[in-house]
């Protein structure tokens, strides 16, 4: 993808006209079935790049980030809402927060029990059908649905996949599965997005889908100020550098769990610490999902998360979360911290007879840095804390295949 684009920047209150240069250094690594989708959002002003002139085609989008792109994607200048984001961690000032509010406001989206939004999660596959059919008011035929071994047709996420599968908005490595826990990567995000903008019925400019023709957009009502994608976890920070960087290890074979088994080792989290100040490592959230309802213990499995110095289980039933507070692991920088996680089904518990298989991946995590740091003594009282810039590389663990 050897191109260069020359974007026309007018700024609504600057007179005189800006060009910037905006080809990708890591072109290479888009997929080549990405490169014209990635082409045509960038183009568009949807989806911009980063700081550092990277793309980041394989990087997972999150939730914030989501809302954004389908604001531009629509041309809704959100900045311009009242809508007010009611969730207690999404806080005034923060460049999302009229994104949520006005979603919210427009029932795209829907906040966790907890009263929060969790700005910084990774998005599944069936998070984001669910997300892209509220925002474009698309509804399944349900007289022809596509058979998706792991999309049963009374899962909750079932009439969204089947409606993006209407639309010819899947692609379809598998035309058996649907894989609804895969996360969703940017070049993924820009190849839907690039198949929207060309579909003027889903745009609202048509009453019936012309393939033939591109659409025309005005780029100037949806591009950022700075001409970059925002990160709620790396805004304001060198991102080379300056991030708490964790990745998932996982075997790409499943680990069989059965009645009665013990603990089994469903791969690590690492934690790299890349700033030049210590971290403190507060609570992880892992979740589990299965693609059948009826499968494994009546009640919950239990997750084992050990690490130096640090061991906790916790209850997590086949289609939720469990939360791991208390880790307060303090990294030094340049140094990794690792926690291993292991599974097993519980105890003296009643079981279906359904085999089926699922995923563990880490949901969301908090961190704290200190600007100032003293070895002999406690963090207690000691320096400026502030939310630690994270960039996860991956989420998801050991697949699991589970036997009655």
């Amino acid at each position: 993808m050897k191109k260069i684009f020359l974007v026309l920047v007018i700024p609504l209150c600057v007179p005189g006209i800006v060009f910037s240069q905006t080809d990708f250094v890591d072109e290479d690594d888009i997929p080549q079935w990405a490169e014209n989708s990635v082409e045509k959002v960038q183009e568009a002003g949807i989806m911009t790049g980063f700081a550092d002139r990277t793309f980041r085609p394989n990087t997972v989008i999150n939730r914030a980030e989501a809302l954004v792109i389908l604001f531009r994607t629509k041309g809704i200048d959100y900045d311009a809402g009242t809508a007010q984001a009611r969730f207690k961690d999404v806080s005034r000032g923060e460049w999302f927060e009229k994104a949520v509010g006005e979603a919210t406001a427009r029932e795209w989206i829907q906040g966790y029990s907890d009263g929060t939004f969790r700005p910084g999660a990774s998005l599944t596959r069936a998070e984001w059908a669910t997300i892209l059919t509220r925002a474009f008011e698309l509804e399944p035929d349900r007289d022809e649905i596509p058979s998706f071994q792991d999309v049963p047709s009374k899962v909750w996420f079932a009439d969204p996949v089947f409606a993006l599968h209407e639309n010819d908005l899947i692609r379809y490595p598998d035309s058996t599965k649907f894989l609804p826990e895969k996360l969703v990567t940017r070049s993924e995000a820009a190849w839907q997005v690039a198949q929207i903008l060309e579909k003027p019925r889903l745009m609202g400019t048509s009453k019936v889908n012309e393939f033939s023709a591109a659409l025309k957009r005005d780029a100037r009502r949806v591009a950022l100020p700075r001409g970059t994608d925002f990160n709620p976890n790396l805004q304001g920070y060198d991102i080379k550098r300056q991030t708490l960087n964790i990745s998932t290890e996982a075997d790409e074979s499943a680990v069989v769990l059965e009645t009665g088994n013990d603990w089994k080792s469903v791969g690590n989290v690492r934690f790299e610490n890349l700033l030049e100040n210590t971290v403190t490592v507060h609570s992880t959230e892992f979740r589990l999902r299965f693609s059948r309802t009826n499968v494994g213990p009546v009640r919950y499995f239990e997750i084992l998360v050990t690490g130096p110095g640090f061991e906790q289980v916790q209850q997590i039933s086949r289609t939720g979360t469990a939360f791991i507070s208390g880790v307060d692991q303090n990294i030094l920088p340049g140094d990794e911290y690792i926690l291993r996680i292991q599974m097993r089904p519980i105890e003296d518990s009643p079981f279906y007879q359904t085999a089926g298989d699922g995923t563990l991946s880490l949901e969301s995590l908090t961190a704290t840095t200190i600007s100032s740091w003293d070895s002999n003594s406690s963090l207690q009282g000691k320096g400026n804390y502030q939310t630690t810039p994270t960039e996860i590389e991956s989420r998801l663990l050991t697949p699991i295949r589970f036997e009655p």
